[in-house]
């Protein structure tokens, strides 16, 4: 756990569904999420992240379940209670930003206080302080749509901030940034969050976000959740084929199990040779079925021949540090990374080289229908 967060939890959801006819959008879920901690819901399009965080904002009424802040109860399907989004002391940044034409930057960020009916006093205060904790000073009085895309973003959290909610919700924040802009506003949301304490909740499709902004993460699919756990839990210990492919990439081979010994199952990879990698502990293998080891390109190396298989380069993709490389391998196509040059020789299109394969580092799952 982050030294920053606490185990009491902030957020709380129960048995959580909602349907749209016989669809399940968000199918029962089940979520704690902590003070002080960025939870990211992660998945791909149509997986239920954005509506669950619209459920947890109250844009949305789900059909079954429970939410709770902290000792309040939001929202309880058995005893009828449904607290409306104004009163649930929450803020959001939605995709668009929202930003209004015709407001400058201090009225767009002060507005929230103007329809909670502040004193002038405050709503001058709270305002400038908001705008002070996203470097926005000196912009007060610029009308927010001539703003850059990033300071039009730092307007929208500005605005999200200003009534001091007890969560922050953020739905898909950086998707309309370009890639430069985009890795920026994740460093300062990241040190702006550790300063404030805040608990946030990150809807996102973006494996590299949810990687390097959450404390934790809850992996989406068809409206469950597959998985919650650290990114590095996430990323060395996927539970399910659904979260290692989506979560960071694999090199993965089809083969045949020909020995399994404890925890480590070996594997002949017809026409590459025979490799061992550890069993994932859902997995059950008996020698003779199919099954596939994967590996991530970066623990790939070329430098030995130890649990090695024959690989033939059939693409190179120069990336700057690297390349990414498809390969075959006993007729089949693999895609993994390759150093720019092995023992100072350069590798080159149509070379046949050993891969050699980590057996702490391969792991071994039942087979997959191609």
């Amino acid at each position: 756990m982050d030294v920053g967060t606490s185990a009491e939890p902030l957020l709380t959801l129960r048995g959580v569904t909602k349907r749209y006819g016989s669809f399940a959008a968000v199918d029962n879920i089940d979520l704690d999420i902590r003070k002080g901690e960025v939870f990211a819901l992660l998945g791909p399009s149509g997986c239920g992240k954005s509506t669950t965080l619209r459920i947890i904002a109250g844009l949305e009424e789900p059909d079954e379940g429970a939410i709770r802040l902290r000792d309040t109860e939001l929202f309880s399907s058995k005893g009828g209670v449904l607290v409306p989004p104004q009163k649930r002391n929450m803020g959001m940044v939605f995709q668009s930003y929202a930003i209004w034409p015709h407001l400058n930057v201090y009225e767009t960020v002060s507005y929230p206080l103007d329809i909670r009916r502040a004193s002038s006093q405050d709503r001058t205060t709270r305002t400038l302080a908001a705008i002070k904790q996203v470097g926005l000073q000196g912009y007060e009085e610029r009308p927010a749509t001539n703003l850059s895309g990033g300071q039009q973003q730092r307007v929208a959290l500005a605005r999200a901030l200003v009534y001091e909610p007890d969560v922050l919700l953020l739905d898909e924040p950086f998707s309309n940034l370009d890639l430069r802009v985009r890795e920026q506003m994740r460093i300062e949301l990241k040190l702006l969050q550790r300063r404030l304490h805040i608990g946030v909740i990150l809807v996102t499709h973006d494996q590299v976000e949810a990687l390097s902004l959450s404390d934790r993460i809850a992996v989406m699919n068809g409206g469950r959740i597959e998985q919650i756990g650290t990114p590095v839990e996430l990323y060395d210990s996927p539970r399910t084929p659904f979260v290692r492919d989506f979560i960071g990439a694999f090199a993965k081979f089809r083969g045949r199990v020909t020995a399994i010994d404890g925890v480590f199952a070996t594997i002949e990879v017809a026409g590459a040779g025979t490799v061992r990698g550890s069993l994932r502990t859902q997995t059950k293998l008996s020698v003779g079925d199919d099954a596939l080891l994967a590996i991530r390109p970066e623990q790939v190396r070329l430098d030995t021949q130890e649990n090695a298989l024959d690989a033939k380069i059939e693409a190179l993709l120069f990336t700057g540090d690297r390349f990414e490389a498809v390969l075959n391998c006993g007729g089949q196509r693999v895609e993994t990374w390759l150093p720019r040059s092995v023992n100072g020789q350069s590798l080159r299109e149509g070379d046949v080289i050993r891969l050699d394969l980590p057996e702490n580092s391969a792991t071994v799952w039942a087979g997959e229908r191609t």
